[in-house]
């Protein structure tokens, strides 16, 4: 090769290294999701509720026990549906569980995330169900941040409250304070 040539090829390689390291704009926002805590008491957000059956909002992963279906509402419990009648399955209740992300079965036994402690509740009366146990900080600090990667997020403020769910919000002005 020629001298002409290498510069060129030289000056072509060092002109692209250059123009990868470039960083965005300052506003231009590396994240397209930006999401806030939603906050609740401390008092309310561990309190269980069997509530009357609603329309599912957010749904999340589905559990099969028996006759019941299990649907999970991202951070606020799960809807119970009896299912006996596959093409009219029936609405039976919603467990308020704030936080609940995750399950499991086990006979009679639904275990249950519950911000940061680990439930253990009996649905073998579905008119009475009841928390048999409850394991405190198992899941500990988890809840400070969104499920979902690749986010930006509003900082967790521990004297607004206890994060109980995220919602996706518009990006504030300029820029984000946290991501993941």
């Amino acid at each position: 090769m020629n001298r002409p040539t290498n510069f060129l090829l030289a000056l072509l390689l060092v002109g692209t290294f250059l123009t990868g390291c470039m960083g965005p704009d300052e506003d231009e926002q590396p994240f397209r999701e930006y999401y806030r805590p939603v906050y609740a008491a401390e008092q309310l957000a561990y309190r269980i509720q069997v509530q009357p059956a609603r329309t599912l909002q957010n749904p999340g992963r589905i559990y099969v026990k028996d006759h019941l279906l299990i649907i999970n509402e991202r951070f606020k419990g799960f809807h119970l549906i009896d299912n006996s009648d596959p093409a009219n399955p029936q609405p039976l209740l919603f467990l308020e569980v704030p936080g609940a992300g995750n399950m499991a079965m086990q006979g009679s036994f639904m275990y249950v995330d519950n911000m940061t402690d680990l439930l253990t509740l009996d649905l073998s009366n579905l008119q009475d169900i009841r928390e048999v146990n409850r394991q405190k900080g198992v899941f500990d600090g988890r809840q400070n941040y969104p499920p979902m990667r690749n986010v930006a997020f509003e900082c967790v403020d521990p004297k607004r409250g206890v994060v109980v769910g995220w919602e996706k919000a518009d990006m504030p002005g300029k820029g984000y304070e946290c991501f993941r």
